[in-house]
């Protein structure tokens, strides 16, 4: 088994109280995508609720990288894997992706903070 590159990105935007007490609340309520996701549902929720509250603070991790792709700014961590996360943010932005209600509402308020 060789390595391969993992990359995961989330929408910037500007997280406000308001808006990360509505993160938590999905992640109350949040299904995993796959199965294979976690242990129990329970387990999922605990861990997605953790990575929602690390939102705020993944733009001044050194393991994340910034970008615009011309209509939005992006965070986004990666690298060479073999078949672990290869940052520990990468596990965080990947919890976060596999929640697709949580990367729709911060692709809407990405949008209405570039406005």
């Amino acid at each position: 088994m060789g390595a391969f590159f993992t990359l995961h990105a989330i929408p910037a935007c500007n997280i406000t109280d308001e808006r990360l007490s509505e993160l938590l609340g999905i992640a109350e309520n949040a299904e995993p995508s796959s199965p294979e996701q976690c242990d129990t549902l329970e387990s999922f929720r605990t861990e997605l609720a953790h990575a929602v509250m690390e939102i705020r603070h993944l733009s001044a991790r050194r393991d994340v990288a910034s970008f615009y792709d011309g209509a939005a700014r992006w965070l986004m961590s990666g690298g060479m894997s073999s078949g672990d996360h290869p940052t520990e943010a990468s596990e965080t932005l990947a919890l976060l992706n596999s929640c697709f209600e949580i990367i729709d509402k911060l692709e809407q308020w990405a949008a209405q903070d570039q406005r």
